[in-house]
């Protein structure tokens, strides 16, 4: 297991969210990172780029769930950015 920087934000079922976790929202995969000034989803699926990459809006409507990260879980973004082709 890898070591990240919490963001000190929980997803809908009350899990930390660190960065690089990879979170899900209905069929949409992203992965949590850290800008300059905030800390966004990079959504790998969202091929048309409808959803927004603001994480506060994820957390505050309790929309996103952690389901690994990249280092665990590597195979979630392959396969979605495979999908998205």
């Amino acid at each position: 297991n890898n070591v990240e920087q919490t963001t000190i934000l929980r997803n809908k079922n009350n899990k930390e969210i660190y960065k690089s976790d990879i979170v899900k929202h209905d069929e949409y995969i992203g992965i949590s990172k850290f800008g300059k000034y905030c800390i966004y989803i990079n959504w790998v699926n969202d091929k048309y780029n409808i959803l927004k990459k603001d994480i506060a809006t994820w957390i505050t409507k309790r929309l996103i769930t952690v389901v690994g990260n990249i280092y665990d879980n590597p195979e979630l973004i392959r396969s979605e950015k495979n999908d998205k082709r």
